[in-house]
Order: C-alpha cells, then structure tokens, then sequence
C-alpha cells in the first residue's frame, strides 16, 4: 500500500500529464516506472485517475461558471425576483492511500506507525524553534558552508576520481545520519556489500549495532553477477545493473520500509557509473528521474557517485540536469579540492581545498558562520 505522500507526488504527476487530455506514449512510460517505484497498486491508481477526471471536469465548470462582472440588466418595477445562480461545482475530495488490513502486508498497529522526526534542540529562551530543514555530512567546515547541511528532498551528482577523498565523504555521510538515528540505503553496483561494509567499519565501529537496529540496507547489483553468494540479511540482491527494473524494486522496498517510521533517510548510489556502461544516457535518465521523484515524495537525501574522466561532457550535464545540486572533486599538484554546485544556501561556491582520512573528511580553514544543528 502506498503512502499518502507517494500518493500525493503520483497524483500530481497525472495530474500535469492529463492536462491535455491524453497521454502520450513517453509520458505513459514515465508514469509506469513512478508508478512502481511509489509502490502505487493497480487499484490506487484507478482511485487516483478517477480523482484526477473528476478534478479537471471541476476545474473546467468552475471557468465556465465564473461570474463576468457585468452590471445587472434593469428591471421593471414590481418585477419578480431572478432565480439564484446556479450552485458552484463542488471540488472532488482527494484521494487517500489505501490502508492495509491486520493480517496483510504492511500492516502497522498505531504504536508502530509513529513517525520518528530529527531531535531538535530547545531555543535559548526568547527564541522560536528553528524546524530541521537539512541534513549534517558530518564534516563540520563543509556544513557551515552549505548553512547546516544539505536540504531534505535534494537529489546530488558527487563527481570525481577515485582514491582523493570522494569514497570517504560518501561513507561519512552515510555514518552521520545512523549515529543520529536516521536510516540510510546503500545502492552499490561496482563492488560487493562486504566491500562496501568494510568502507563503513574503518568510519565506525558501531556498524553493526546499527545494522541490528535495521538502520542500513544494501542493494547489491555486484555480488550475483561475479558469482558470490549473497548471506547479507540486511541486503537485496539483484543479479546485476543490467536489470534496471528489479535495481529501482529493490529500492523502492527498503525506501517504503523507511517511509513508514522516519521523518527522513538517506541514499547513496554507488556508482552511476557502472550504470552508464551496461545502458544507453536514456535508460539512466530514465531510471534518474523515476528514484528522484521518489526521494522527494520519501522526503530522502541522495547522493549519487560518478567516476571523472570516463564520461563524455553531454553524459555529464545531462545527468547533473537531473539533480538539485552536485558536489565536484579533483586534485590538483598534489591538493584536493572540491567545489558545491546548486542547492540552496551556500556561502562558498569556490574550489575549496580538503583533507581526508579512513575516519574523517572536511574542508581546510575556518569559516565564520554559525553553525546549525
């Protein structure tokens, strides 16, 4: 059963594409895929639909029933009373996710449905609560700069070469939110869950405390196709990236689990990459714009990882058109630097130098700002 803000996003989709009133074969093909990854069931979508027929017929009598403010025609003396206007067209009301019965999948008894939020800090005394809007990387100076951290629903390219500094800001991100308390989803298509879990283990040795805790989940699309048997029980395997289909349900599985219990969560997608090899920039795109939609219905945070100097400059931008930001990374006579693109709030939009270990990364110098919890 889908959630009311997977419900909503889905809905709003249809809403733009039945403005015509039709649908395109590109557009059905783009609903089919959100569709899916919402977790929008046949019967949903026919409520859905329905509601969106009725919602444009409103919207269309309500134009042709707008007054023209014209001034009254005389009447004769003694001259009966006009019959009143005729009623407004009542506004359909909107569609409701469908709730699961005791006994079906996705069932939450109310204890279980209370939706976990970011702690917030109590205001000095005359002071308003600020409401968490954004989500802490973990390195310090880089959170000043971007004014306390990267915004929910924020979709970003993280560009660069291996081996300078990228693969640990990823796993710190990562690392940050579980010792917050806030789940993360790991989509991993260049090497194996072990792999990637021995990342996480050098940024803390909490990991598996959190992973009893059903904070992390792994997609792997690695592991079936070189062979290995996959015995991670916080893991879904996928026999490789060329199944893009079961990639996106597999996501879309952990992402809906999450949905249920946290205000938000994060992704990271490592590496696009190995996405780009087994298909063609539509395929990726395709896929792009179907998970982001779905990380802003979810309310989730996800970075996704590309390799430098692979790709051609037009695979490049049209992947990054896709995204609400990116984050780029290069060296240069043997200093690392990084430069913030996009999102909102950033203070600092030159290339910044940066230091890194298997336990930390952050960006050199101080900056002046106050920084936000």
């Amino acid at each position: 059963m889908a959630t009311k803000q997977a419900v909503e996003a889905y809905r709003t989709a249809l809403m733009r594409a039945m403005q015509d009133g039709h649908i395109d074969p590109s557009e059905q093909n783009i609903l089919n895929g959100l569709r899916e990854s919402l977790g929008i069931s046949p019967e949903e979508h026919v409520q859905i639909e329905r509601w969106v027929r009725k919602e444009i017929a409103f919207r269309m009598q309500q134009r042709s029933a707008a007054p023209q403010n014209l001034p009254p025609p005389p009447q004769p003396p003694n001259a009966p009373q006009p019959p009143p206007p005729p009623s407004q067209p009542q506004r359909p009301p909107p569609p409701q996710p469908m709730q699961p019965q005791p006994g079906q999948q996705g069932y939450q008894s109310p204890q279980q449905r209370q939706v976990r939020r970011p702690v917030q800090k109590k205001a000095p005394p005359g002071q308003a609560v600020k409401k968490a809007t954004k989500a802490k990387t973990g390195a310090k100076r880089l959170d000043d700069i971007l004014t306390g951290g990267i915004p929910f629903k924020s979709n970003v390219m993280v560009l660069g070469p291996s081996f300078i500094g990228k693969e640990n800001f990823l796993n710190q991100f990562v690392i940050t939110g579980l010792a917050a308390g806030i789940p993360c989803m790991m989509v991993i298509t260049d090497r194996t869950s072990t792999d990637a879990r021995k990342g996480l283990l050098q940024m803390s040795g909490e990991l598996a405390s959190y992973e009893q805790k059903g904070l992390i989940k792994y997609v792997d699309a690695h592991s079936l196709s070189v062979g290995m048997i996959g015995k991670n029980p916080n893991a879904r395997y996928v026999k490789g990236c060329s199944d893009v289909e079961a990639l996106k349900t597999a996501m879309a599985h952990f992402q809906g689990g999450f949905k249920q219990s946290f205000f938000y969560h994060r992704v990271v997608v490592t590496n696009l990459s190995t996405l780009l090899r087994c298909h063609d920039l539509n395929t990726v795109i395709n896929f792009l714009q179907t998970t982001n939609a779905r990380n802003k219905a979810y309310n989730s945070i996800c970075l996704y990882d590309l390799s430098a100097g692979v790709h051609q400059p037009n695979e490049i931008m049209s992947i990054k058109n896709t995204m609400d930001g990116s984050m780029e990374f290069k060296q240069e006579e043997g200093k690392n630097y990084c430069v913030i693109q996009g999102l909102e709030e950033v203070k600092n939009r030159d290339w910044l130098e940066y230091e890194f270990t298997n336990q930390d990364f952050d960006v050199k110098g101080g900056f002046g700002f106050q920084y936000i919890s």
